[in-house]
């Protein structure tokens, strides 16, 4: 049986899982990644970096390409500016990319990458004849342009120095992403979402796959929450950045009556520190550990997740699986998932109020997020990562 290549330096969850669906139907060549170990590897036990290490997948499997990320976190944790970070980012991508493209023979099913970090490889695979697969985590860039980039000039204020720097760089990454498009056979879809605006973006529909991701192992119970005593607790969980509507959510979130709600912020900032707002009932918490994170799972009624443009959304996904109803954006392609009413409220992030609205429905109707958790819950445990993992493989491999 031939197998396929597998190029990413990706190694977050729906990467994994993706190798690890390869695995499990024997079609699975090798993995070229960045700086991750293997679980089975003695390594894996003395590593710092527990999350780089890789469950469910043999050392036999696996290609590590460490320099360039290994450099990337070193610069990091030295407290170098992202500017010079995603310059070596995008180095350990194509030297990547250029190792796998190396290592693909005629012998191999075909090719699957990551958007962005495996063009060479794509190329490679058609001057061989084989199959080629490109997989989107976020949504095409032609959306993008109209939703979060007018933001930047209503929202400048937030702006860090760095962003600008970055957004220089993302129109030469746009067109390497719009050449593996070009050159691939299939193009995957980590949601409905994404798909769409790929389409929008003028991919052939006939190459286009959608794989929606799995969610987080789900809790025991949906309970937990304030159980109506104090004020409403709502959470945010991701990056202080503007593409995810952090600025509306302040605005909206300043409106409310200080005494009857509280919101809580997980995760790095990616602002202007100044432009944060100071108040009595909003706390920003930086990144946390994950303990630190369950136990913000367990107390919120609530989770607010305002993203202009996200492919999926894991953050929003976590916290149904811990049972707190979402106040969902529908730019996100977690959004499929979200029944309004039932396990969460949807709203259009870039419509004047409508945040807001939901804000005050959330505090106008508390007892109705309580009824909403045990549904929440439920969405999580039907869409476990090992069901991803077989209508993957079904999608891609056997039905591209």
């Amino acid at each position: 049986m031939s197998r396929w290549l597998y190029v990413t330096a990706a190694h977050h969850t729906h990467a994994q899982n993706i190798a690890r669906s390869l695995w499990e139907h024997d079609a699975l060549d090798r993995w070229w990644s960045g700086l991750v170990v293997a679980g089975d590897a003695p390594a894996a036990r003395l590593t710092p970096w527990k999350q780089r290490v890789l469950k469910g997948l043999p050392s036999s499997r696996l290609r590590a390409f460490r320099r360039w990320e290994f450099l990337r976190v070193i610069a990091h944790r030295a407290g170098v500016g992202p500017s010079f970070q995603d310059r070596l980012w995008e180095r350990g991508e194509r030297a990547l990319d250029a190792r796998a493209a190396h290592d693909l023979r005629k012998e191999h099913a075909g090719v699957i990458g990551f958007e962005h970090g495996c063009l060479a490889t794509l190329l490679r695979a058609r001057k061989l004849g084989l199959r080629r697969a490109v997989v989107f985590a976020s949504a095409h860039h032609s959306f993008r342009a109209r939703t979060v980039d007018p933001e930047y000039a209503r929202w400048s204020a937030w702006c860090d120095p760095d962003e600008g720097v970055l957004l220089k760089r993302a129109a030469a990454r746009d067109r390497r992403r719009d050449d593996e498009i070009a050159v691939a056979d299939t193009v995957v879809a980590n949601s409905l979402f994404t798909a769409r605006t790929i389409l929008e973006g003028a991919a052939p529909a006939a190459r286009v796959v959608t794989a929606p991701l799995g969610f987080p192992e789900a809790a025991a119970t949906a309970a937990g929450g304030s159980e109506g005593h104090g004020p409403l607790r709502l959470i945010y969980v991701g990056a202080v950045a503007m593409h995810k509507g952090f600025p509306r959510l302040q605005e909206a979130f300043a409106a409310l009556p200080r005494h009857a709600v509280r919101l809580d912020v997980f995760g790095a900032v990616r602002v202007r520190a100044e432009a944060l707002a100071t108040l009595p009932n909003l706390a920003f918490h930086g990144p946390v550990s994950r303990e630190r994170l369950l136990r913000a799972f367990a107390e919120a009624d609530a989770l607010v997740f305002p993203t202009l443009c996200d492919g999926f959304g894991m953050a929003a996904a976590e916290a149904m699986a811990h049972g707190v109803p979402v106040l969902c954006s529908r730019n996100a392609g977690v959004s499929a998932f979200v029944q309004d009413g039932v396990n969460g409220f949807l709203f259009d992030p870039l419509e004047e109020g409508a945040l807001q609205a939901r804000l005050h429905q959330s505090l106008d109707e508390r007892a109705r997020l309580a009824e909403m958790r045990p549904a929440a819950l439920r969405t999580a445990t039907e869409r476990p990562w090992r069901l991803f993992r077989a209508t993957w493989f079904e999608s891609v491999c056997r039905g591209a």
